[in-house]
């Protein structure tokens, strides 16, 4: 009688093949996950018999990770670009009005803060910029905004903020996420569409609304107007510094404008600036966003004459890149008062790190398992080692000892692969989360050399996360300098190591012949020893032996 394959006799258990575990490869194993929506809006489904389209079917469709169709797409940007054009720069906003400050691609923050706020059919909305990068879903996040500016345009006003051009969607996921989701002709159209976004607000005759701040040149709203905004932000100048500018950080009644080191661009604006500019245009406030607070908005310097803070920062994306923790903030202005709401942060479907298919994503994890799985085999072979020794015939029996080192080098050679495969996907997983800390899939120079301890130190601190980041702050052209300085001085270490190097060996020769052993040399040892001494000179001079090194911009 031979034992089953099932672990029982033939004749003592019948086994229905209906009765054998199946593997399903229909059913969800997260049975309570809804999974996406895989209908793909089109035009008609959002339209309708409407000249407009309807938000609320697009965030319904949004919140359950479906897609839409290019046409549609195109037809919301297109239509919005041409409603955009005929804005002036500074718009004129009445109160009551919700003002909302960086969303940053948090679609499901968005879809939370409209639930708090009210129906964009009954409440006035102002946006501060920054609608995209950082986050994953930056496509659902603006084109929602659009749809409701298309289909409310009197109570929904967007602003452009820093994030709204080439520069910035190319250094961060934006550019990544159009592509993943659609082709260049999408992201051009929303590229365009971001040149044509209004630049500043007045808000009930009382607020100057802006993303960045104020500017030295600015001494009167009126000049907003005669910028032409229809472009990509330049280096400097007045459209720079109302998208880039910051309040000073150590601020004071004498504190005016200073050049924003931190960003690289624009202006830090202290209490004596911002005040001189709010009595200059009868103003009680700036109300601005551009920062991650902690809890959301921040109250800036107090003018003793109003007793109303002179700058106030809104930042509306809760637990900001998914590592802060922060809250959320909206500020509500009213035609007496203003109200500040706080909220947290939604849960959101997970994006694998900058799109990546589940394929590549899992094949460390593969990679891993299969060496654990050949190091238990080996194992399991140099175990059974003595009891083949014993079974083999004396005329072909190979010395056990030298068997055991062969089976044993196996072992040791498997073992280290697994180790090295773990330590791949940890370090892999690990650099990840410090991508996402950063909202990008860079990471500042010299990180990686403090080694894994100077890593799991950042990862653990919430202001090393943040001191991180500044580096991400920067404008373009800033970080592109900063890169090109780092180049050039490393370029000069290694030069004058070089340098230093040469010197070293030339003394170190016998460089010092007489005259004699010259002439027994030959002319051509003679002339090969006269261009060194001229190498050598040359360093006592001063000159640069190595040729110039010429650095193209990053």
């Amino acid at each position: 009688m031979e034992p089953s394959a099932y672990g029982g006799f033939e004749d003592d258990v019948t086994i229905s093949a209906l009765s054998r575990p199946q593997n399903d490869t229909v059913a969800r194993v997260m049975s309570d996950v809804e999974p996406p929506e895989l209908a793909i809006l089109s035009v008609t489904d959002v339209y309708g018999n409407e000249s407009t389209p309807d938000p609320n079917v697009l965030i319904e469709h949004f919140k359950k990770e479906g897609r839409i169709s290019k046409n549609l797409i195109e037809r919301i940007l297109v239509e919005m670009t041409a409603m955009l054009g005929q804005e002036p720069n500074l718009l004129n906003v009445d109160a009551p009005v919700t003002v909302v400050g960086d969303l940053h691609g948090q679609f499901y923050d968005l879809v939370r803060l409209l639930e708090l706020a009210g129906d964009p059919e009954k409440t006035r909305y102002l946006f501060l910029g920054d609608y995209i990068d950082r986050g994953t879903f930056s496509l659902e996040t603006t084109i929602t905004l659009y749809s409701m500016k298309l289909r409310y345009p009197k109570n929904v006003f967007l602003l452009r903020g820093n994030h709204e051009c080439r520069q910035m969607a190319d250094f961060f996921n934006f550019r990544l996420e159009i592509l993943h989701k659609q082709d260049n002709e999408v992201l051009e159209l929303f590229q365009k569409s971001f040149d044509h976004l209004p630049l500043a607000a007045i808000v009930d005759n009382r607020f100057f609304a802006v993303h960045g701040g104020i500017s030295p040149e600015l001494k009167t709203t009126g000049q907003i107007n005669k910028i032409n905004r229809f472009r990509e932000p330049p280096e400097s100048g007045l459209m720079t510094d109302l998208l880039w500018s910051d309040p000073a950080v150590k601020d004071g009644p004498t504190v005016g404008f200073k050049s924003n080191t931190v960003r690289g661009c624009g202006h830090t604006y202290g209490f004596a600036a911002v005040a001189k500019f709010l009595e200059a245009n009868h103003l009680l406030c700036v109300v601005r966003g551009h920062e991650a607070q902690n809890d959301g908005f921040k109250m800036h310097r107090t003018h003793p004459s109003t007793k109303f803070p002179t700058v106030i920062t809104v930042f509306s994306a809760p637990n900001y890149c998914g590592n802060y923790a922060n809250k959320a903030a909206l500020l509500f202005i009213g035609p007496k008062t203003i109200n500040v709401k706080q909220f947290s942060y939604s849960d959101q479907p997970y994006v694998l790190p900058n799109f990546q298919n589940i394929f590549d994503w899992s094949m460390p994890f593969v990679i891993e398992n299969v060496t654990e799985l050949l190091l238990t085999m080996t194992s399991r072979l140099g175990e059974e080692t003595d009891s083949d020794d014993s079974s083999e015939d004396e005329g072909t029996k190979e010395d056990p000892a030298v068997r055991r080192k062969r089976v044993l080098a196996k072992i040791q050679a498997v073992s280290r692969m697994a180790r090295f495969a773990r330590i791949l996907r940890e370090e892999r997983e690990t650099i990840i989360k410090l991508k996402g800390i950063a909202g990008t899939s860079k990471l500042p120079v010299g990180l990686l050399q403090g080694g894994s301890e100077a890593i799991d130190q950042t990862l653990t601190s919430f202001q090393r996360a943040l001191e991180l980041d500044m580096v991400n702050e920067m404008a373009p052209h800033a970080r592109r300098q900063a890169k090109k300085e780092i180049i050039e001085q490393i370029v000069r270490s290694v030069l004058q190591a070089r340098e230093e190097s040469i010197r070293a060996w030339l003394e170190g020769r016998a460089v010092e012949l007489t005259s004699e052993e010259v002439g027994t040399v030959g002319e051509d040892t003679e002339a090969e020893y006269r261009s060194r001494i001229q190498h050598r000179a040359s360093f006592e001079t001063g000159e640069s032996v190595a040729p110039a090194v010429q650095i193209s911009a990053l």
